[in-house]
């Protein structure tokens, strides 16, 4: 599955989706924007930054834009081209689908002649380094002896986001000498990292030549945990209240926490899965919708829902670890790289296709699986302990709206200590912006570091914005 421009695009190409992608999967065509279907990893970022609302995930298209599907894809067969690897590697495309192309000229732009060169060649992928990861002597997830939801609690900086950024900036709260509470709708930390990206491998974290997601997510949790935080994860931020002496937030489950200063590190804003619907009674009882470690289900019977690269990915990691794994998609054809594609049809995972998941049987823990043809209406039932949803994820600002916060484009606008235009609340990471700005995770961490340390006068005045060396404070 995967994302699909449509035609309140044509001629207009704002090019704000092209930004915020994290995988470049958007090329630019003479008239329209396309996503490529096997490049994109069904983030959800794109979708809320379009100003046309021509961007909508395949399967909330609306019945007269359903085309647009098979158009986002064919452009790219048409050009010989079905993963280009990129667009800023190749550039726009020579021409527009054919249906887009014959679209006529809308007022809000002139013709313009098509002059672009004919598609470059793509250039072989160059080797890169054996990825080096952090020695690990077990799990680094926090403890899950989470605190009961009501509760009423009091620190000094408060974190909305549990992503890397997020974990980073608790961390240096700790670093600081302050307490610390940790927020994230998702029940487990790492943010897209984990959900999307666990074994995908990220070559710009300063000290490694080349280091998996998960595993960056595994070290920064266990940084963070030196602060001692207090996990509030699967709880949504839901309201903001702030004095000239603090804040207050509130969550979704009626927890309420008190802190001097607040960080938002909210990334794309809150990052939630797409439900299964059949199956989401079991949450937490055979159903998930990452798997941040693998071996948490070793010897288990396994059904991957979806036909995106995740549930591909995920079937194929856990093929030698499970004792069984089924992949389920509703079409025929799955929305993965070609080479996981070719590396499916060698395995031992079980594909069915075109099924979709009908019913989940069980009593308190998943026990079976029944799917549906979507062609036939044939029934099969599956053993099955464990389900893991790969149907996408949903990203939305939420409740943070209403906060009283200046937002363009649905970012936080900060100043240079990161500070946003209400008191005591500061912005890092993707959802914050400012003249100039890199979304890049080195950089988040610097907007953290930036952050709590203009909280820390705010916490202790007799504290400053300077941390000094850390050689010199942590003996």
């Amino acid at each position: 599955m995967a994302y699909v421009i449509t035609e309140s695009c044509v001629d207009i190409q704002d090019k704000s989706c092209v930004e915020e992608c994290p995988v470049d999967c958007i090329y630019e065509g003479p008239r329209m924007m396309y996503i490529n279907p096997e490049e994109c990893v069904e983030c959800g970022r794109c979708e809320p930054v379009c100003p046309t609302i021509s961007i909508f995930h395949e399967e909330d298209l609306p019945d007269d834009r359903a085309d647009y599907r098979d158009i986002n894809e064919a452009v790219f067969v048409d050009l010989g081209m079905p993963a280009p690897g990129g667009a800023r590697l190749l550039g726009p495309l020579a021409t527009d689908h054919p249906t887009v192309a014959a679209l006529p000229i809308t007022a809000a732009a002139p013709p313009t002649p098509v002059t672009s060169a004919p598609a470059p060649a793509i250039a072989p992928a160059v080797a890169q380094p054996d990825p080096v990861e952090p020695e690990t002597t077990g799990p680094a997830f926090p403890p899950r002896a989470d605190p009961a939801a009501g509760d009423r609690h009091e620190v000094d900086v408060v974190v909305i986001g549990a992503g890397p950024v997020g974990l980073y900036a608790a961390y240096y709260a700790g670093f600081r000498g302050m307490s610390v509470a940790i927020i994230d709708s998702l029940p487990e930390p790492g943010g897209q990292c984990s959900a999307l990206y666990p074994e995908k491998e990220l070559f710009d974290i300063a000290g490694f030549p080349a280091i998996k997601g998960q595993a960056l997510v595994d070290g920064l949790v266990a940084q963070a945990q030196k602060a001692h935080p207090l996990w509030l994860l699967g709880e949504r931020a839901e309201k903001l209240e702030t004095s000239d002496t603090g804040v207050e937030i509130a969550t979704d489950r009626g927890t309420i926490v008190s802190a001097k200063g607040l960080v938002i590190a909210g990334g794309i804003g809150n990052f939630e899965p797409r439900v299964l619907e059949p199956a989401s009674r079991f949450l937490g009882n055979g159903l998930r919708y990452f798997v941040p470690r693998l071996s948490e289900l070793a010897g288990r019977d396994v059904v991957v829902v979806g036909g995106g690269d995740s549930a591909v990915d995920w079937a194929l990691s856990l093929e030698d670890i499970a004792a069984s794994v089924t992949l389920v998609h509703r079409r025929d054809q799955f929305r993965a790289h070609e080479q996981s594609i070719l590396a499916l049809r060698g395995s031992t995972v079980k594909v069915l296709t075109p099924y979709e998941v009908g019913s989940v049987g069980g009593d308190h823990h998943i026990g079976s699986v029944t799917v549906v043809n979507t062609i036939d209406g044939s029934v099969h039932e599956l053993a099955a302990t464990e389900v893991v949803a790969a149907l996408g994820f949903i990203a939305d600002l939420g409740p943070l709206q209403n906060w009283g916060l200046e937002l363009q484009q649905r970012r936080i606008m900060v100043d240079r200590s990161m500070r946003t235009n209400v008191q005591r609340v500061f912005a890092v990471g993707d959802i914050a912006d400012f003249e100039g700005k890199i979304r890049i995770i080195a950089v988040g961490f610097a907007e953290a570091a930036t952050a709590i340390n203009h909280i820390a006068p705010l916490v202790n005045s007799t504290w400053t914005f300077s941390p000094g060396h850390s050689s010199d404070l942590v003996k």
